[in-house]
């Protein structure tokens, strides 16, 4: 947790709450940290299987997590994200009910990515199988269809490079905002 505890999940033990993951965070002593209800924060509504929580530091004393809610597709049911502050509550962005990832997400693993993280799991879409990612970040999930390859600042100029899995067929538009003003457009470009 950055200050010499950890974060853990387990699931429920009783019958009327296995499969039910709760997530702690412990201090040093191995007790929980203050803010953090003695029998954790619970994360799914709905029982799965053991060992359906993936957790990775935010590296601001705070943890996203990963989880499985059900054994259906139907929501409630599916893999969700969550990102939970150092005290115990929910990051700013992120609402009760998490981000649903996927209805057919399974196995999560989750890894730190620079001031956020990714979420890989098996996906059995029909049709479909194989692995899905997506990035979190700390204000909540970015799905996007581009990827930033590069950034330079320059005394003139900034060059920014992008990778689109449209290539060509790809327009976009330029702007700029400078102090409090707003956004404005100065150019349109095609990729190369």
């Amino acid at each position: 947790d950055g200050q010499g505890g950890c974060y853990l999940a387990r699931e429920g033990i009783t019958p009327a709450f296995e499969g039910i993951s709760h997530l702690h965070r412990l201090g040093p002593a191995g007790l929980n940290r203050p803010g953090w209800p003695a029998e954790g924060v619970v994360l799914n509504t709905m029982s799965a299987g053991n060992g359906a929580v993936g957790l990775v530091s935010d590296g601001a004393l705070g943890v996203y997590v990963s989880y499985r809610s059900g054994f259906g597709t139907a929501p409630p049911q599916g893999l969700y994200a969550q990102h939970f502050a150092g005290g115990g509550f929910l990051a700013p962005g992120w609402t009760p009910s998490g981000y649903r990832l996927s209805g057919q997400g399974q196995a999560s693993m989750i890894v730190e990515s620079g001031s956020g993280a990714i979420v890989a799991w098996d996906d059995t879409r029909p049709g479909q199988h194989g692995v899905a990612a997506q990035r979190i970040v700390t204000d909540g999930p970015v799905a996007t269809q581009m990827a930033l390859v590069s950034a330079v600042a320059l005394g003139d100029r900034i060059s920014l490079r992008w990778f689109s899995a449209d290539g060509p067929a790809l327009r976009a538009t330029i702007e700029r905002r400078s102090g409090d003003a707003a956004w404005a457009p100065l150019a349109e470009i095609t990729a190369d």
